[in-house]
């Protein structure tokens, strides 16, 4: 019998609810009662500790909720968030159960783990008669949870019906109450986009201008969702049109920012301030329409009075920054309002220098290169129709044609030049000339124009190298390696065509100190002897004394005894803290060009952007390996992701050719339990415990090189490409089954708000492609995993708070980093384009944030990875392949660097998060 009674009476389904459960929800009395009598547990729990009474309540289940209690079920049972049955039914709106349960004793002010009470719950739902059946019941409207919100909070920032926020009000909610980070009510009815709420908290007299903790007002708030019709019901209440918040930032730079032109119409109307600048980075308004490429909000902001010459902190003028933004309209518009062309920047820079240097290769569209190549042209144009000098000089003493010469891909600019009267042998402060720079890029074709334009390709620099032997040039970088040109055959063909110019006599080269003398003047054209009857042999420096040894063992092993592995031999003693330093280096030079190595992935057939992997194991390089791979390859045109050690490329019969230069990437080894056992009793000191060993954790770098650099490799294997649609399909079940809270709303904001645990975004079909819609979301999903109950990132935390975050802040740009790096990886497992342009506003920040630590490019990759295989974990197509933590004695593979820092320590456990929003 006992047997029956389990398996019909109370048998489990899979979510751990028996017939009484069903029963509850179906409000059917008469198997309440069969089951009751049959002994049915009135207090089972589900899996998350709700009974059948909170079920009931959930339903709407009037007579299941009374025939319950008249049961003996308690009206006040807790589930495992201590939330009550009348938290359940305010949730839900179930006005007939909230009536039964008060009626039984249900008490209005328990509050659930969060310390809400429920007509918290009530804000939820679209029912004002739940709230006013709560307030009836004696709940307090100024309640407050852990974050210090209100219901009034609440129903405001959720947009939940007027008639809501009208019954608060009446019962005496406070519309001037603050939360954990300053916001009140108003700022919530600006969110929530409610405009008849937000009359009525105005109609209460509150002050408009009431600031959050970051110092920002509602006004704020309503320029940057782009609400004109809030932001005329703020002005009409005597809102400060100029109101600034902690970083110095007005209305209407949050307008400028939104793309919102008719936001930044009414501004204006009211008497914005349009010369306005923030605190730390000097912007105007005018600054963050360009970076949007708003050519109409660029219009309306000079019109109404901004200088174009305005300088930021770092001198640069505003034609500085729209030449760097890209936008050849707003660059003539800028001159056409009297934009000086030869302003310089604090380097010495001219908008002539940036836009000559600017690099306009995109790996993901090849249309889209060309369209930029002829923007960047035009902007030349432009700039030189308005009478830049083609040869002002910065600190470092170089010409804008030094600058197209450095760059691959600018020959049409640095003809543009040519023509306009660059001297073509103009030197900088190390006495390099055009020519040497395009000769160190490997660019052939600027090569050929330059010396076509009389470029002396005899003239050395003060290391005494041609621009030749630069270009052909065979370095020695340790263990035995050398580096050299990848286009050095073709640049070598270029020079013996031409044959070699020398400086004629009485007319030497000048010296380091006599060139430094120069630099403020143009420096004339060094005549030149008739072309040479041979052709120009490089004289190649003096061999380092182990390139000497190198070459004189003629490929054995570099270092060590006979037969020693070559990667030992190519061991580095590099710290962490020199490994980390470098790379962030080498990241902050590409942020400086506009790019940066995780906007910058491999390109295939197939349209995959595939990261960078070793050859042999397949594994993919993670943390900095896997930027300072990627940096690489964008520096030196590799377009295979496959990489992998001297000995590995040996021994699968593709070794590498002799000259080519590595890359040296970093591993970890941590200590596994095993060493932690030490000594075994009888090695032990007299007591007989074993004695613990010192934990010891290995650092070292190796080099690897590329596939490119090897011979006899096969070609590069792609996974087929599948439709379109399949993408879409696959990136909706990963959010799907995320379970992230994503709502769509109207509107051109998208970002992610911790206080509630909410990605926001705008409609799908606001978006131009359904690949720009997932790539965005994904990145806020980015932002999502950092939430305390998931990994409780600590940038993510810090960016909320009021004394070290708010946009703008160094803590906004480390998470905004962190987010970045994130849906770079994941769009590219899940072959979605990803769009670098979108966050191209905070370059200047992370720069800032590498420059003052270089080891934060290490823990952002870190955070990064971790984000990544927490959102991959949920697409079921992703191969499961999980590099061990630990490696085997072979470390000739250099282990991924994420294996050794995720699983080593837990997850920080910290305060419940606060109540504020991480937007962007």
């Amino acid at each position: 019998m006992a047997v029956l009674f389990k398996d019909v009476v109370e048998p489990q389904s899979q979510e751990g609810l028996s017939p009484l459960f069903q029963a509850a929800l179906d409000d059917s009395i008469e198997r309440l009662n069969e089951l009751l009598e049959a002994g049915a547990d009135l207090n089972a729990q589900d899996r998350d500790g709700a009974t059948p009474l909170h079920w009931a309540a959930a339903a709407d289940s009037p007579q299941a909720v009374e025939r319950l209690i008249d049961a003996g079920a308690d009206p006040n049972t807790l589930d495992s968030e201590k939330s009550t049955p009348l938290h359940w039914g305010a949730s839900f709106g179930a006005r007939e159960a909230i009536d039964r349960l008060i009626e039984a004793g249900a008490d209005p002010h328990a509050r659930d783990e969060v310390s809400q009470t429920a007509l918290f719950n009530a804000t939820y739902g679209e029912s004002p008669e739940t709230i006013e059946r709560l307030l009836e019941a004696g709940a307090d409207p100024n309640a407050r949870d852990r974050n210090q919100d209100t219901p009034l909070h609440h129903v405001n920032f959720r947009g939940a019906p007027p008639r809501s926020v009208k019954l608060l009000l009446d019962a005496g909610a406070d519309p001037a109450a603050r939360n954990n980070f300053g916001r009140t009510p108003l700022h919530g009815a600006v969110w929530g986009g409610s405009k008849e709420s937000l009359d009525l908290l105005l109609e209460t007299g509150v002050n408009p201008d009431l600031r959050s903790d970051s110092g920002r007002t509602a006004l704020h708030e309503a320029a940057m969702l782009n609400t004109p019709e809030a932001v005329d019901r703020l002005l009409k209440a005597g809102a400060d049109v100029n109101a600034r918040d902690k970083l110095g930032v007005t209305p209407l730079h949050c307008a400028a920012d939104a793309w919102a032109s008719n936001t930044v119409d009414r501004l204006l109307e009211a008497g914005a301030d349009p010369q306005a600048q923030d605190k730390d980075l000097k912007l105007t308004p005018l600054h963050h329409a360009i970076h949007q490429d708003r050519l109409d909000v660029v219009n309306r902001l000079l019109e109404a009075g901004t200088d174009p010459d305005t300088r930021d902190s770092k001198e640069s003028t505003l034609l500085h920054e729209a030449v760097r933004s890209g936008s050849p309209r707003i660059v003539e518009r800028l001159l056409e309002a009297g934009a000086d062309p030869h302003a310089r920047d604090n380097q010495g820079r001219t908008a002539l220098h940036w836009a000559s240097g600017l690099d306009d290769r995109n790996p993901w569209n090849k249309v889209l290169n060309e369209v930029r190549a002829k923007e960047r042209v035009a902007i030349v144009d432009h700039l030189l129709k308005a009478g830049a000098s083609v040869n002002a000089r910065d600190n470092q003493g170089r010409t804008p044609l030094h600058d197209a010469a450095g760059r691959l891909n600018s020959s049409a600019v640095a003809d543009r030049l040519i023509n306009d009267g660059a001297n073509v042998n103009a030197r900088d402060i190390e006495g390099r000339t055009p020519l040497h720079g395009a000769a160190i890029h490997g660019a052939p074709e600027t090569i050929q124009l330059l010396i076509k334009a009389g470029a002396n390709y005899g003239s050395r620099d003060d290391q005494g190298k041609t621009a030749l032997e630069y270009g052909v040039a065979v370095r020695d970088i340790g263990g035995g390696w050398t580096e050299s040109n990848p286009n050095a055959e073709e640049i070598r063909k270029v020079f013996e065509e031409h044959q070699a110019r020398q400086p004629q006599q009485g007319q030497p080269e000048p010296t380091p100190d006599e060139r430094k003398e120069r630099l403020p003047e143009e420096q004339p054209v060094l005549a030149q002897q008739a072309p040479a009857q041979q052709p120009v042999q490089p004289t190649p420096a003096p061999p380092s004394p182990s390139k000497r040894r190198w070459w004189r063992r003629r490929g054995k092993p570099a270092a060590g005894k006979d037969g020693e592995d070559k990667d030992k031999a190519q061991r580095s003693k590099v710290s962490a803290r020199e490994f980390a330093g470098n790379a962030a280096e080498r990241v902050i030079k590409q942020l400086e060009r506009g790019v940066a190595p995780w906007q910058k992935p491999w390109e295939s057939p197939s349209g995959a952007n595939e990261p960078p992997r070793n050859h042999i194991s397949g594994n993919r390089y993670q943390g900095l390996n896997a930027i300072v791979l990627r940096s690489e390859a964008e520096e030196r045109g590799f377009s295979d992701p496959r990489w992998m050690t001297f000995n590995q490329a040996r021994r699968n019969k593709t070794p590498v050719r002799r000259g080519e230069r590595g890359t040296r990437v970093e591993f970890w080894k941590f200590p596994s339990p095993e060493q932690d056992k030490g000594k075994d009793a009888s090695q032990a000191g007299g007591g007989g415990e074993p004695e613990p060993k010192e934990r010891k954790v290995v650092h070292r770098t190796y080099v690897v090189f590329n596939a490119s650099q090897c011979e006899n490799m096969p070609p590069l294997e792609h996974a087929p490409a599948g439709p379109a649609w399949e993408t879409s399909e696959r990136a909706e079940r990963l959010l799907r089954e995320s379970g992230a809270d994503i709502v769509h709303v109207h509107g051109n904001q998208a970002f992610y708000r911790p206080s509630d645990d909410k990605i926001v975004l705008p409609k799908q079909e606001q978006f131009p492609t359904h690949e720009a819609y997932y790539s965005t979301a994904l990145h806020e999903m980015g932002h999502w995993t950092g939430h305390k109950d998931r990994l409780d990132r600590e940038t993510l935390r810090e960016a909320g708070n009021p004394e070290t975050g708010g946009y703008g802040s160094v803590a906004y740009a480390k998470e905004e980093l962190r987010a970045e790096m994130t849906s770079m990886t994941v769009n590219g497992v899940m072959r979605l384009p990803h769009d670098p342009e979108r966050h191209a506003s905070y370059v200047q920040s992370w720069i800032k944030v590498l420059k003052d630590d270089p080891n934060e490019l290490r823990r952002a990759v870190r955070d990064a990875g971790q984000a990544s295989d927490y959102l991959l974990q949920y697409d079921r197509e992703r191969p499961r392949e999980v590099a061990a933590v630990s490696r085997p004695a072979d470390v000739s593979s250099p282990a991924p660097e994420r294996s050794q820092t995720v699983e080593k320590e837990p997850y920080r456990q910290v305060e419940r998060e606060q109540g504020a929003g991480y937007e962007r």
